[in-house]
């Protein structure tokens, strides 16, 4: 029932292996026991948020379940009207 097609396993894995929790705690100990300096943590950061909006867009793009979207309105409207 749950993910029986292959891009939707895709989609839910690169959705879910962002690393924003990980990657932003880890930056955070890190800075605040002095093992990085303002500048590292800074950039660190900076690549935790860089890689989840580019793991976001792959998954959009290429992987999105298109069969758990909606219908567009327009087309029922437009089919509708028709007939009417």
């Amino acid at each position: 029932m749950f993910c029986r097609r292959y891009d939707e396993r895709w989609y839910y894995t690169l959705m879910m292996s962002t690393g924003l929790t990980f990657g932003t705690i880890s930056a955070l100990y890190g800075f605040s026991h002095s093992i990085v300096t303002q500048e590292q943590y800074s950039f660190l950061v900076a690549v935790v948020l860089a890689s989840a909006v580019i793991l976001t867009l792959i998954a959009g793009i290429a992987f999105l379940p298109r069969h758990l979207l909606p219908e567009p309105e327009m087309a029922i409207t437009t089919a509708s009207q028709e007939n009417g």
